[in-house]
């Protein structure tokens, strides 16, 4: 199997937070389906979309030092699943089975995204 070049990883991450982003966007616009209160998918939806920003600008720039930039990345994305766990916690009763099947699917895709990110920024190059 090839190996994912590091840089390429950051575009991957990018592409990701926007669908993310878009997938809160649509939650936010059918809160009655899903349950979890604007205010919340707002400021997710704000992390994302800077998390996309920062991404897609350490694709485009190619850092001499970008495993640096990915282990952070790599640690913000934990940290986003974090507050998104804080989140889905605060609002059990008013959440959908919906809701917690969109939740558990983008914290298990962004906790494997990060596992693969630490990877990458620590193998030998």
């Amino acid at each position: 199997m090839r190996r994912l070049p590091g840089r390429a990883i950051f575009l991957l991450d990018g592409l990701g937070a926007i669908l993310s982003a878009f997938g809160l966007s649509v939650l936010a616009y059918h809160e009655d389906l899903f349950g979890m209160p604007k205010n919340d998918l707002y400021l997710l939806l704000v992390v994302a979309v800077l998390l996309s920003a920062y991404s897609l600008s350490r694709f485009y720039l190619n850092p001499p030092k970008w495993q640096t930039d990915l282990k952070r990345l790599a640690v913000v994305n934990v940290m986003y699943c974090g507050l998104t766990l804080f989140f889905v916690s605060q609002h059990p009763k008013q959440l959908s089975s919906l809701g917690y099947a969109y939740f558990a699917v983008e914290l298990t895709v962004i906790v494997a995204l990060a596992l693969v990110e630490l990877n990458v920024a620590t193998r030998r190059q």
